[in-house]
């Protein structure tokens, strides 16, 4: 594979690597093998002509050094050579020197246990086949006599059928006696459309509410006693015109409502 040329700005260096196939002219390989290797060599600091900048890379390419070399295993009675920190600069896949030389192994692409699939045999190669997805094998024909099939009838809802036969129809096919189940459909229906009214009616009258009272709040009190008393007749007049429309319906006392100081006699 070509050569590519790397650098790194943040430590300042550089080097040039390439892609191998190490095994590429064997016909066999073992499973589970390495396919590819990556050559990394030609390294060269070239720090920034910024003075700032330069001073930075240095700090973090001598902070690597040290956090590479400082894993050098030295053996008993043996001294740290160049040697030595060259085996601990290759086992961490870390280049510092112009001559130094670093064939990585990469290590999630590998060969596959490839078998011969069954149904190419004749082949002089071999052919992708993986062995939990067996194909099924046909099943053999049943010879003799075929044995009868009988189709239990269901319950078939017919659209040209009235209201009264589907409720029919839907209790036999739920199990339930078909007077039980028109009952039953029939309180739910009730109880439906109540709840519909009831919140409707429930909406209407406080508006109705909120209308009265802002009415009478934002209406300037007469000063004589006459008009004061037909103010106050006017307003509970129209009250109780408002509870006798919806009756059973109040005003609870956790709700914000306006609230209207009474002319007193």
């Amino acid at each position: 594979l070509e050569w590519k040329d790397v650098y790194i700005k943040h430590t300042g260096i550089s080097y040039r690597s390439r892609y191998t196939l190490p095994g590429y002219k064997k016909v066999t390989h073992y499973p589970r093998t390495r396919i590819y290797n990556k050559l990394m060599k030609g390294f060269n600091y070239q720090p920034s002509p910024n003075t700032k900048v330069a001073k930075r890379q240095q700090r973090h390419f001598e902070r690597n050094c040290r956090r590479v070399l400082k894993k050098e295993v030295v053996k008993p009675g043996g001294t740290s050579n160049v040697a030595s920190k060259l085996g601990t600069a290759k086992t961490s896949n870390f280049l510092f020197l112009p001559l130094q030389t670093i064939n990585k192994r990469i290590q999630h692409i590998r060969i596959q246990d490839i078998k011969l699939s069954p149904e190419n045999l004749g082949l002089t190669f071999s052919t992708p086949y993986d062995h939990k997805y067996k194909k099924r094998l046909n099943p053999p024909e049943h010879r003799g006599k075929s044995k009868e099939i009988t189709i239990e009838p269901q319950v078939m809802v017919s659209p040209t059928m009235t209201d009264s036969e589907r409720e029919i129809a839907n209790a036999k096919e739920s199990g339930w006696d078909p007077k039980f189940y028109y009952n039953k459909i029939k309180k739910i229906n009730n109880l439906m459309n109540w709840s519909d009214k009831f919140h409707k009616d429930r909406t209407n009258f406080v508006k109705e509410y909120d209308r009265i009272m802002m009415k009478y709040t934002n209406k300037n009190t007469p000063d004589d006693g006459q008009s004061k008393k037909k103010h106050k007749f006017t307003l509970e007049d129209e009250m109780r015109t408002l509870y006798a429309r919806f009756l059973g319906f109040i005003i609870p006392n956790n709700r914000k409502c306006i609230r209207m100081h009474l002319p007193v006699e």
